[in-house]
């Protein structure tokens, strides 16, 4: 239990490393891109990544089979959800801005990155 938590808290510690860097950069750079928007984008992509995470967490201590169908679920769920979010900022203007697009991919590389390590050591353990 204490190695979920402890994930899960360094994941929450980059999560307010990434706001507060990207709260900074944006007042600072001219950009059509909201702190608003760019906060609640991290928000529901840290909720998603903890939600994979989870999955994976849970599946960890069961048989193999089981493991990997919950680490395929968790990744293609990831996936979806994100490409789901995508849609969700699109469909009001029906536009996103080139800054939107860049940040959004920027973020996802870092919390797969993050997820991804985190997973390695979880499923080596185990």
């Amino acid at each position: 239990m204490i190695p979920k938590f402890r994930n899960l808290l360094i994941l929450l510690t980059v999560y307010m490393v990434l706001l507060i860097a990207g709260l900074l950069v944006l007042d600072h750079v001219d950009t059509l891109l909201s702190p608003a928007r760019y906060a609640t984008l991290l928000s529901l992509m840290t909720a998603v990544t903890i939600g994979a995470y989870l999955l994976v967490a849970i599946g960890a201590g069961q048989d193999p089979e089981r493991r990997g169908m919950l680490l395929i679920a968790a990744i293609g769920g990831k996936f979806l959800a994100y490409l789901i979010l995508i849609l969700i900022f699109w469909a009001p203007g029906k536009n996103l801005s080139k800054d939107f697009i860049i940040t959004f991919f920027v973020l996802y590389l870092v919390l797969t990155f993050f997820l991804i390590g985190i997973l390695y050591k979880t499923l080596k353990s185990n």
